[in-house]
Formats: structure tokens, sequence, C-alpha cells
């Protein structure tokens, strides 16, 4: 899927997994869209159902202690096959 990707022969659906960054949120319709392919969180007609999911995360982070990071951590996972860094390592093929 790299070479594909890297030769521009990827459908908008498959280069979908190597988008960076991702959309800040994503909410997806199963019901009507069960690849999950079309994010519907910036459509107004999903708008009261973002709203009742943000609110019901917000609710589970206050009731468990949840949070989200101010500095995340890093992403030591390359989207390329097999490779990962690490602080030890430049780059190191995983063990498989």
């Amino acid at each position: 899927m790299e070479i594909l990707k890297d030769q521009g022969k990827l459908s908008a659906i498959q280069a979908d997994v190597f988008m960076v960054p991702r959309p800040y949120e994503e909410l997806y319709d199963y019901s009507r869209d069960p690849l999950q392919l079309l994010n519907v969180a910036s459509l107004p007609e999903y708008a009261e159902t973002l709203k009742s999911m943000r609110e019901i995360l917000n609710r589970w982070m206050n009731e468990t202690g949840d949070n989200i990071p101010e500095n995340l951590t890093k992403d030591w996972y390359l989207k390329e096959a097999g490779l990962i860094k690490t602080e030890f390592h430049n780059i190191r093929r995983n063990a498989r």
C-alpha cells in the first residue's frame, strides 16, 4: 500500500489511512455509512448528535478522572510497515 501511495495510485478512501493530522473530531453514521467513510462531524444535521457525544465524553472524563494531556506523548510509530522509532534506536524493525 505504501508503494501505491507513493505512486499516487490510492483511492481517496484508501489514502485516508495516511491522513495527518487527523480531523479534531470524527463522527460517523454507521446506519447510513457502515464502512465509516464519511466524517459527518461538520455537517449541520449532526450538530445535536455531536453535542450529545461531547457531553457524554465530558461526563465520562469527570466521573473517571480521565483527561486529555496538555502535552501528548509523541507518536513513536511510523506509518511505514514494520518500523518504529524509540528513544534508544532511531528506527528498527518490529519483531513479528
